[in-house]
């Protein structure tokens, strides 16, 4: 009996006709959609999980692993003589968050001033850029170093956020193929110096794409300005020890707010549309650094639960509103849409408790848009296509087994009566 209550021949045809609709729409639809662009434009680049970045999660101490330097618009001798500054006090790795660097034919002797305090380091990580992307191969062609005379010896990472203009980044990679091997992000290198295990846990994760965890953006770290590193400035630099020193561009110090190297993150106070954009790539690398150490992984579920959530979601819908169509009809309407509205808020609460509770990334768009117009497919089945397949069905009973039809009333009336 509970089975017969379950399964629904009405509603598994509505949602199986829901969901064909949504296939054809999405894949094999021939029509433009253009007229959508402005609210697909302010919607497209959101994730829920940006909610809970920007108003619901904040920044309860500083990670004293990472310590950010502002390089300013420094040339390359007063950034190697920060270097030099910041070297005395032993960190465990130093990373640049520069590229290219470009040799100067005028000034020769702050290109070697910058390559002898480079050499002076003992983990040493440069930035690097990949191009030339190759989509049959699957590999970048080109890993493009700043000049040997800079980068020899030193350990290049590429720093590509792999972003189109005006998009948030919320992921980092830790390693891409190229045509001469395996290619090490900046903040997997510098992690690997720090914390060996935890770079190979990453690693070992081999995921093609990592969400970065963020911890927050200037206030999550301790930050020196550049000319506290040019001044030897003993009480801030003292604390470099044993740690991961960033040095990158924060603008001319660090009460301007420079635009320069600069991107929208989920830390943005305006999750939906844009603001202005609020982190530097270097506090960026930061945070991607700090989910690595702590191997703080957000989750994401896999497509299939997905799928089938959205599926239960709507066959679960039709079940009452076709209990409630055929047996409380007056009701409908109301029922419907105070149901979606209830059922809807709820789903999206879910998916923010999954988040917070699992570290896990459950994506049921597809689910609410199921049950959004559940009601809207229920009446459609029962008023259209359930009638069209009735008549349907007889059409071709009748052409397959004609009804036999007696023309003779006479004869009809003389059978009766016998």
């Amino acid at each position: 009996m509970m089975i017969k209550k379950i399964i629904k021949p009405d509603c598994i045809v509505a949602t199986a006709g829901l969901f064909i609709i949504f296939w054809l729409f999405m894949v094999v639809s021939p029509f433009s959609f253009d007229f959508l662009t402005p609210l697909n434009n302010m919607f497209a680049d959101f994730d829920y999980t940006d909610i809970v970045f920007s108003q619901l999660k904040k920044t309860e101490k500083i990670d004293d692993r990472i310590i950010i330097v502002n390089i300013s618009n420094l040339p390359k001798s007063e950034i190697a003589k920060q270097i030099d500054n910041i070297s005395k006090y032993k960190p465990k790795v130093i990373a640049l968050d520069v590229y290219p660097l470009i040799i100067n034919p005028n000034n020769p002797q702050g290109d070697s001033l910058f390559v002898a305090a480079c050499k002076k380091v003992k983990n040493f990580v440069l930035a690097s850029k990949l191009d030339s992307w190759n989509e049959d191969k699957d590999i970048w062609e080109k890993h493009s170093k700043s000049p040997s005379i800079f980068s020899n010896h030193l350990t290049n990472a590429y720093v590509n956020l792999f972003i189109d203009d005006f998009e948030t980044v919320r992921e980092f990679t830790s390693k891409q193929k190229t045509q001469n091997g395996i290619a090490i992000s900046f903040p997997a290198a510098a992690a690997k110096y720090y914390d060996k295990s935890a770079f190979e846990y990453l690693m070992k994760r081999n995921k093609e794409l990592e969400k970065i965890n963020y911890v927050g953006n200037t206030n999550a770290y301790m930050i020196i300005d550049a000319y506290q590193a040019l001044e030897n400035d003993a009480a801030a630099l003292s604390n470099v020890k044993d740690k991961i020193v960033l040095m990158g561009y924060l603008g001319d110090d660090l009460l301007s707010n420079s635009l320069i190297d600069k991107y929208y993150t989920p830390l943005n106070p305006r999750y939906v549309g844009k603001a202005d954009r609020d982190m530097h790539g270097v506090v960026i690398h930061a945070n991607a650094i700090s989910t690595i150490l702590s191997r703080n992984y957000i989750h994401a579920a896999p497509e299939w639960i997905n799928y089938i959530s959205a599926v239960f979601l709507c066959y679960l819908n039709m079940l009452v509103f076709s209990y409630i169509y055929k047996n409380k009809q007056e009701l409908f309407e109301v029922a419907t849409i105070a149901g979606l509205l209830i059922e809807m808020f709820l789903i999206i609460l879910f998916m923010y408790y999954f988040y917070l509770q699992f570290q896990m990334t459950i994506d049921l768009s597809l689910g609410i848009a199921a049950v959004g117009l559940s009601a809207n497919a229920l009446e459609i089945y029962y008023n259209i296509f359930q009638p069209a397949i009735r008549k349907a069905a007889k059409y071709f009973k009748n052409l397959i087994f004609p009804p036999i039809i007696i023309e003779n009333e006479k004869l009809l009336e003389s059978e009766a009566n016998e």
